[in-house]
């Protein structure tokens, strides 16, 4: 029980439990994994640029991220 809260708590996926040839068995799944495809950051502007070092910083950026590290409203984001 307690395994299983702090699996939720963590936002993980459950255990799989099984039981084979008298053997119990218990799998740990892991997150999937998002990775972030390799940029030529020559071909950015500045505002994409800060954009994809706040992503790897943050693991997420939304339109008012954008506007606030580059200072412009969220339309010009």
């Amino acid at each position: 029980m307690r395994i299983r809260k702090a699996l939720d708590k963590c936002k993980m996926p459950h255990l799989e439990l099984e039981e084979k040839q008298g053997y119990f068995i218990i799998r740990f799944v892991n997150p999937p994994v998002h990775k972030i495809p390799e940029i030529d950051e020559y071909e950015l502007n500045e505002r994409q640029k800060k954009a994809i070092g706040y992503l790897k910083i943050s693991g997420q950026i939304m339109t008012n991220d954008c506007a606030k590290i580059n200072d412009v409203s969220e339309r010009t984001a």
